[in-house]
C-alpha cells in the first residue's frame, strides 16, 4: 500500500491480544488498522472450534490479505493466517460429501457457478497461489477443474490437478475447458452467454461437457508417488541378505517381484507389468507377496472382481462411485492380489468377460465402461500400475481365453520342493515364521522407500546406452514367448489316432519385448544401475519360460534340459500321461514352430517320435543361455 507521498508502506500486523465482543467488531479493527475494505469469508473447522476468515482487498492494487477471526470465550480475537488457507465455501464442501467438486479461479466465478446447485470452490490469493491453500478436504473426491481461457488459468488448473492428485486418498481429476470462451474469459462469461437458458438447462449442458470424453483432458498425476523416506537407507545386497537369511527359497521370486514394482520409477514406462506367482497351496506365494505390502506404494486385496476397476453399482449414487472405483486407488501403485484363483474359476462366459476387462486395464490407458444404470463411466490417460498376484496352477482353458484376447499376464512358477520330516520339524522350532515374515517386510519397506527417496523425479533411462547383446537376448525371449503362448485347436482322430489342428494364432512379439525390457531395467534399478547388464537377463529368462501354458512350458523346459531333443517316452514320463496325450503336446510345439518333429527308432517295440528344438530357438539350449540363467 502506498502513502500520500507515493512511498510503499508496510501493512501493520493484525494480530491482537484483545477480545472483541462480536465478529463484526473484530473485522472493523482490521479495516481501521490497514485502512482497507474487508469482505467476510466462510468458516472452517479445526480441532479447537471455528475460525472465520475475511478477505482484505487493497484498493490501489487488488491484492488480498487474509486474517482469521477465532472465537475466544464470549468474544473474538484476530489471529495471523495459518500455513495453509482454507478453501472458499468450505462449510458447504464439508456438508455435502460425495458430490463432484468444481474448482474455478476466483470467488466471483465460484459464487456464480454455485447458483446452478453445484458444489464449487476456489483457493485464496488468485491463480499464482494454489500452493497456499489447504486442499485436503478434497481427498478422494471427484474433482472437475474449469480453467480460465489464458496461460495463467491453464497453469493454475494443472497445478491444482497435481496437488489434489497427491492427496491420500487421491482425488479423481478432470480438466474441462469451457467452449466458446473469449480470450481471458472465465465461467462467468460462459454463463452470461446462456442467460436466456434456465439454470437446469445450463447445469445439464455443463454436466454433459464433463461426461463427453472428447472435451475432457485427464489431469496428469505426479510420477512417481511421494513417500516418507526410511529411517535408515537400505541397499540391494542388504535387503537380499535379509530375505536369504529368513526364506532362502523365496529370495529369487522376491527379487523378480521387486523388479516389477520398481518399474514405476521409470518415467518412460506406460504399460503395467502383471506377474502372478504360481504354485500349489501353502507354497509361499502369499508370504512372498506380503513382503511388498508397503504403505503408499502398494494396494492389497485378497480378492477382487475386474468390474471393481470402474464401478457401476446400482446401490451407489453416481456422484459417489468415484469413491468406490479401484483404478484411482492403484494409480502409480502396485496392486497386490493374494489369490487370483477365484477369478479364473468362474464359468467360461464370465471368464471371457473378466479377462477382457483385466486385459484392457493392463494396457495402462484407463478403462471406460457403459451400463444401463449409470451410463458411461471411466478414466482415460496415463493410468499406470503394476500387478503382483498369487495363484494355484492355471487351468488350460484360462490360457485359451487369454490367448484369444491377447495375454497381458506373466507367470513365475515357484516350484517349491517337498520337505522332509526333519525340515517340517525344524519349522516348529527356532524363530516363528510370522516373525521372519515381519523382518522381511520391514527390510522390503526400507529398501523400496530408499529407492523412491533417491529418485523423487523418477528415472530418465538412456536406452541407447544399453548393450546390444542384452537387447538381443530380450528380443529372442519375446519371440519365443509369443510362439509358446500361441493359440491352437488340436483334435485326435478316433480311427487312426492322428492329430489334426487349426491354423495357429501367434501374437506379434512387440508388446512382450517392451515388457520384458522393462523388467530387465527394473532389475538393474534395484541393483543400483541405470543400464541393463547380463545379470538382469536371468529374471527375463525365468519369466519367459514360465509364462506359457503350464504343460507347454514344462515340455519346453525339459527340451532345454535334454539339450534340445525329447522323445515321446520322455514326454509321457514328464507329464505322467498317455502316449496320445504326449503326441498331442509334441504336435502343438511343432505346429507353433518351436520344435521340429520326426519319427525315430522304436523303443520297446513302440513307434517313437522325437522333438528337435527349431533352429531359430536353438540358442536357448546353448551354454551361453545356461550361463545367463540362475542355478
Amino acid at each position: 500500500m502506498k502513502g500520500s507521498n507515493g512511498v510503499a508502506q508496510s501493512v501493520p500486523k493484525t494480530r491482537s491480544t484483545a477480545t472483541f465482543r462480536t465478529l463484526d467488531d473484530a473485522i472493523a479493527i482490521v479495516e481501521r488498522k490497514i485502512k482497507m475494505r474487508a469482505t467476510r469469508r466462510d468458516s472452517y473447522h479445526d480441532r479447537s472450534g471455528n475460525e472465520h476468515f475475511v478477505v482484505v482487498r487493497f484498493d490501489d492494487a487488488d491484492k488480498k490479505d487474509f486474517r482469521p477471526f477465532s472465537p475466544n470465550g464470549s468474544g473474538w480475537i484476530v489471529k495471523d493466517p495459518p500455513g495453509k488457507l482454507p478453501l472458499f465455501r468450505l462449510p458447504e464442501l464439508i456438508a455435502r460429501p460425495g458430490e463432484p467438486v468444481f474448482i474455478v479461479e476466483g470467488e466471483k466465478c465460484a459464487c456464480e457457478l454455485a447458483t446452478l446447485g453445484l458444489l464449487v470452490t476456489t483457493s485464496a490469493h488468485g491463480a499464482k497461489s494454489a500452493n497456499k491453500a489447504d486442499w485436503q478436504p478434497l481427498a478422494g473426491c471427484e474433482v472437475v477443474i474449469l480453467p480460465d481461457n489464458d496461460v495463467e488459468g491453464r497453469a493454475y488448473a494443472q497445478t491444482v490437478a497435481q496437488i489434489v492428485s497427491r492427496l491420500s486418498p487421491p482425488a479423481v481429476v478432470q480438466i474441462v475447458e469451457l467452449p466458446g470462451l473469449p480470450p481471458k474469459g472465465d465461467c462467468v462469461d460462459w454463463l452470461e452467454r446462456r442467460d436466456a437458458q434456465t439454470p437446469e438447462d445450463i447445469r445439464a449442458e455443463l454436466l454433459g461437457l464433463v461426461q463427453n470424453a472428447e472435451v475432457i483432458r485427464e489431469a496428469e498425476k505426479s510420477r512417481p508417488l511421494r513417500v516418507e523416506p526410511p529411517k535408515v537407507p537400505w541397499g540391494f545386497e542388504q535387503w537380499q541378505a535379509v530375505i536369504l537369511a529368513n526364506f532362502p527359497a523365496y529370495a529369487r521370486p522376491a527379487e523378480i517381484c521387486a523388479s516389477v514394482i520398481v518399474e514405476l520409477l521409470l518415467n518412460d514406462v506406460s504399460n503395467p507389468f502383471a506377474l502372478a506367482l504360481v504354485d500349489v497351496p501353502s507354497s509361499g506365494k502369499t508370504m512372498t507377496l506380503n513382503f511388498f505390502d508397503v504403505a503408499d506404494l502398494a494396494y492389497t486385496t485378497d480378492n477382487f472382481t475386474p468390474a471393481s476397476f470402474v464401478s457401476h453399482a446400482s446401490n451407489v449414487k453416481r456422484e459417489e462411485l468415484a469413491n468406490v472405483d479401484m483404478l484411482p486407488r492403484i494409480r502409480y501403485r502396485t496392486l497386490i492380489v493374494r489369490d487370483l484363483a477365484p477369478i479364473f474359476g468362474v464359468k467360461e462366459d464370465e471368464l471371457l468377460k473378466t479377462i477382457g476387462i483385466l486385459t484392457r486395464a493392463l494396457d495402462g490407458e484407463g478403462l471406460e465402461t457403459d451400463s444401463g444404470v449409470h451410463g458411461k463411466r471411466g478414466y482415460k490417460g496415463d493410468w499406470l500400475f503394476m500387478l503382483l498376484a498369487g495363484t494355484t496352477p492355471i487351468p488350460p482353458r484360462v490360457f485359451k481365453v487369454m490367448g484369444t484376447l491377447g495375454s497381458r499376464l506373466f507367470f513365475l512358477a515357484l516350484r517349491s520342493n517337498a520337505k522332509s520330516h526333519d525340515e517340517l520339524i525344524a519349522q516348529n522350532r527356532g524363530t516363528a515364521r510370522r516373525e521372519k515374515e515381519r523382518t522381511c517386510r520391514v527390510a522390503t519397506d526400507s529398501f523400496l522407500r530408499t529407492l523412491w527417496t533417491a529418485n523423487p523425479g523418477g528415472v530418465n533411462w538412456d536406452k541407447d546406452g544399453d548393450p546390444e547383446d542384452c537387447l538381443r537376448v530380450i528380443a529372442r525371449c519375446a519371440e519365443l514367448l509369443a510362439a509358446l503362448r500361441g493359440t491352437i485347436q488340436m483334435w485326435q482322430s478316433e480311427h487312426d489316432g492322428s492329430v489334426s489342428h487349426s491354423v495357429p494364432v501367434i501374437e506379434q512379439p512387440d508388446r512382450i519385448n517392451c515388457l520384458l525390457y522393462n523388467l530387465a531395467r527394473g532389475h538393474a534399478l534395484i541393483c543400483g544401475r541405470t543400464q541393463i547388464a547380463t545379470a538382469d537377463l536371468a529374471p527375463v529368462l525365468e519369466v519367459t519360460f514360465d509364462s506359457a501354458p503350464t504343460i507347454r512350458s514344462k515340455v519346453f523346459r525339459s527340451l532345454l534340459e535334454q539339450n534340445g531333443t525329447l522323445r515321446t517316452g520322455q514326454v509321457e514320463k514328464l507329464l505322467r500321461c498317455s502316449k496320445p496325450t504326449a503326441l498331442k503336446e509334441m504336435e502343438a510345439l511343432a505346429v507353433l514352430g518351436i520344435a521340429d518333429k520326426r519319427e525315430t527308432a522304436a523303443e520297446y517295440g513302440r513307434p517313437e517320435q522325437e522333438l528337435w528344438l527349431a533352429e531359430k530357438f536353438q540358442w536357448f539350449a546353448t551354454d551361453e543361455c545356461k550361463g545367463l540363467r540362475w542355478p
